[in-house]
């Protein structure tokens, strides 16, 4: 969780490979499993701002040690995607201790409830490169039944700034990882999971 904004260098890749995970414990320290529902409010059509949205996540983590945690987490971002299938994202983050209360206040504000995404999965750092092996599901409407997308290896370095030579090293440095992980460029993924709901391999 940040104070304040950051960038998030990110990419996804497509992860069917069994042998994944075990490259993953090989290469990094491993952070535990976790379940994450994430639900996206946004600004309706016709409205000014209409199309923003906000991320409430709730998060259940189990830790290496068997120790148990869980978080509400409240995130915006700007999105900027890039091509070859990097995500640069200036993030703003923070945590809420009643996110149904938060959720309340969000939709006085004349937000309403959009796709929420659930993600099953574990997670590991690589030398400052956070990397989630995760099942991913996303529901189009709350309370409606779940489409599973398959299995992902997200990658993501947190940055300070997004200038061109900072950009490109992260980049350079997630290919590096998804190499080692034995996946090729081919298996990133450059849309969003809600395009991959509307358009499904």
């Amino acid at each position: 969780m940040n104070s304040g904004p950051q960038y998030e260098i990110e990419l996804k890749a497509h992860a069917d490979d069994d042998a994944v995970r075990t490259r993953l414990s090989a290469l990094g320290a491993y952070g535990g499993s976790f379940q994450k529902e994430d639900c996206y409010w946004v600004v309706p059509a016709g409205r000014e701002q209409a199309g923003k949205a906000v991320r409430v996540r709730t998060e259940r983590r189990v830790l290496p040690d068997g120790g148990g945690k869980s978080a509400c987490l409240v995130t915006f971002k700007i999105k900027e995607r890039r091509l070859d299938g990097l995500e640069v994202n200036r993030e703003t983050e923070f945590s809420v201790s009643e996110g149904a209360a938060f959720t309340g206040l969000l939709s006085w504000l004349g937000f309403a409830p959009g796709f929420c995404k659930h993600k099953t999965g574990e997670v590991w750092n690589i030398d400052g490169v956070t990397a989630e092996l995760a099942e991913v599901a996303v529901r189009t409407i709350p309370g409606e039944g779940t489409a599973s997308l398959g299995r992902f290896l997200e990658l993501e370095i947190l940055a300070g700034d997004n200038e061109a030579q900072t950009v490109e090293a992260a980049r350079a440095r997630l290919l590096t990882v998804l190499a080692a992980c034995g996946l090729g460029e081919s298996c990133i993924e450059t849309r969003y999971y809600t395009e991959l709901l509307k358009t499904p391999e």
